[in-house]
This record gives C-alpha cells, structure tokens and sequence, in this order.
C-alpha cells in the first residue's frame, strides 16, 4: 500500500532538488574554472563539463522555479501569488522565504546575464 504524496512533501522534494542541483552545478564551475580536464585526468574520457554545467544550470533554475509554484496549491496555509513573488509577509516561515526568494532571483539574473 503506497501513500500519495502531499503537495507539501512535493514542495519540500523539489527544495531538495534545487539545491542539490545547485551544488552539483557549482562544482563543475569550480573545475572549469581551475581547467580541470577529464580526458588527462580521471576518468580519461572525453566530457563536455561546459555543456554539462550549463544543462545543471537549466535543471537547477526548473526546480528552483517550480518549488514556490507548488505553495499555491496548498490548501492550508494559504499562499498567495503576492506571497511567492515578495514573501516578507507569507503565512509560514517569511524570513527563510524571503531568503530563497532573493537566491532565487539572483540565480535567474545569473542564467539571463550568462545568455
């Protein structure tokens, strides 16, 4: 017998996929930028980690995205659209928001200013 998934346990997966993806992402830039190279160090192959940072970036700024969307279809507490774009007065936790609201925001400006 499986249990559905609430739409809070979604919201809190997709957080999670977010910053994981993030991580992995900043990773591969810190090796890009030291000229880290596959093919002459482990694992010998030929890897695209350009192509594979920039894919992380994509997956990274998706979840990011479609973490607060979630919110709006709670239930209880009632999010608002209001709430997600400048949370300062959201119904739960508006510090913490506000925080991954400006991560957010700046992770965007930087996959904009990088096109």
């Amino acid at each position: 017998m499986s249990l559905p998934i609430s739409m809070l346990d979604l919201c809190s997966y997709l957080g999670l996929g977010a910053v994981g993806t993030a991580t992995i992402n900043l990773l591969l830039g810190m090796l890009i930028s030291l000229r880290y190279s596959p093919v002459q160090r482990w694992p010998h192959r030929h890897i695209n980690l350009f192509a594979l940072h920039q894919w992380t970036a994509y997956v990274a700024v998706a979840f990011t995205l479609t973490h607060p969307v979630v919110l709006l279809f709670l239930d209880q507490p009632r999010f608002r659209l209001f709430d997600i774009l400048i949370p300062i007065y959201s119904p739960l936790q508006p510090k913490l928001n506000l925080a991954g609201s400006a991560a957010l925001y700046l992770l965007v400006l930087a996959l904009v200013s990088s096109l």
